[in-house]
């Protein structure tokens, strides 16, 4: 659930709990800025909301740093696994999920994955490739999604969707007039 406590960004970039697990998974700059201080879900699991991301702790693992599946609670359409079509020589991996049927993964996201966490942090695919406007593609994973843009510097083509933001959208307005939040 997405009820959480107080929200605050007031030094958010200063206290980030969850930075020294990141540095070890090579992700810490992947979920962009904090828009939130930690603070305690419903759930009882310390989480802060980051503009890509949203990273928590569980209550009954604190040392444990693990993303919320965004795709998923802010309800991003799947797709069907489908069989295999293409392979390496067309530029994409295939990620099986259930028994002969999975997804294409292109190479650039599969190297993003790989050097960030792997599929530990990102989840399986839970969709297809999808363009989302001229010259963005976005692949949904369980946990985040990856966009590309082609025209970007290299260094830059593949990034994390802004998809915490969503979040805290979310959140404010499940929030109502429960608890106060203060966004700065």
């Amino acid at each position: 659930s997405l009820n959480a406590l107080i929200l605050s960004s007031d030094n958010a970039a200063s206290n980030q709990p969850f930075l020294p697990q990141l540095g070890k998974l090579g992700a810490s700059t992947a979920f962009g800025e904090p828009l939130t201080q930690p603070y305690i879900a419903e759930d009882g699991a310390q989480e802060q909301v980051y503009a890509n991301a949203v990273l928590y702790s569980p209550a009954d693992n604190p040392s444990q740093v693990l993303l919320r599946p965004l795709p998923l609670q802010l309800v991003i359409p799947r797709s069907e696994p489908e069989t295999q079509r293409y392979g390496n020589r067309d530029g994409v991996g295939f990620y099986p999920v259930k028994d002969d049927l999975g997804y294409h993964v292109p190479l650039v996201f599969d190297a993003f994955i790989a050097a960030h966490g792997g599929m530990q942090l990102s989840g399986e695919p839970i969709s297809e490739t999808l363009a989302q406007e001229e010259n963005l593609y976005r692949q949904c994973f369980e946990n985040y999604c990856l966009d590309y843009r082609p025209s970007a510097p290299q260094n830059q083509q593949v990034s994390l969707a802004p998809l915490g933001q969503q979040y805290l959208e979310l959140l404010q307005q499940r929030q109502g007039e429960n608890t106060p939040l203060t966004i700065s």
